[in-house]
């Protein structure tokens, strides 16, 4: 992905940050670990090779990461962001309370991470990495990476299912979605659904269970069967 657009998916995700991390943060109470929750009046925004994080609107506060940050997440539960560096192929922890990096986890060699997706039940978040084909899984509670799947060729985008928590990857490059069981003791493919050319986003539907992927200049989506809700 070029740098023009890590800065315009940096601004989308801030525009997209500002409206729904604040509330969210607003409604979880106390984080994980701490007195309480931090507040977000601000937003997030991947840009260069840092992160503009902003605690006013008026007050951005510049935040190293690794090198074309190109996705990031917020778990307003912990009161973090994640945020995936492309061509340091890692991915930094940011504390919301002191908006300052409190760590850096790898994701591989030469990975490209791409995409990234949270599963707050589980306490894992999934990396999806378009140079080395796979997704890497963190535990939140370790900080490091507890397990990699092989997928398919360049996956570009991930989510996760919030009912049964199975992850789905778009692979650009091979035209499929992989679906992973994030069974604890060991995440695993439990289906390949081919969807078209050069699929980049996703979006899951829970009722009734499917994910839909846009395939990149078609104008067109594909449905993923998923596995039904415990």
């Amino acid at each position: 992905m070029s740098w023009d657009r890590a800065l315009i998916v940096g601004l989308a995700l801030a525009v997209v940050a500002s409206a729904l991390v604040a509330p969210a943060l607003a409604s979880h109470g106390p984080a994980r670990g701490s007195a309480a929750a931090p507040r977000l009046d601000g937003a997030l925004g991947a840009h260069g090779s840092d992160i503009g994080l902003s605690v006013h609107p008026d007050l951005p506060t510049a935040i190293p990461t690794g090198s074309v940050p190109d996705a990031l997440l917020v778990d307003p539960a912990n009161g973090t962001a994640y945020v995936a560096s492309q061509l340091d192929g890692n991915v930094t922890v940011i504390s919301l309370g002191t908006n300052q990096a409190i760590g850096t986890i790898p994701v591989g060699s030469e990975p490209y991470p791409q995409a990234i997706a949270l599963d707050s039940t589980n306490w894992t978040v999934w990396v999806a990495n378009s140079g080395s084909g796979n997704v890497s899984v963190i535990s939140i509670a370790q900080g490091l990476v507890t397990a990699s799947i092989t997928v398919g060729a360049s996956p570009d985008a991930i989510a996760v299912n919030p009912g049964n928590h199975d992850i789905y990857v778009a692979n650009g490059g091979a035209g499929t979605v992989t679906i992973i069981s994030p069974a604890t003791a060991l995440p695993h493919v439990i289906a390949t659904v081919p969807v078209g050319p050069d699929p980049d986003a996703l979006a899951v539907n829970t009722v009734p269970t499917t994910s839909s992927s846009r395939t990149r200049g078609t104008g067109t989506s594909a449905s993923s069967p998923a596995r039904p809700t415990p």
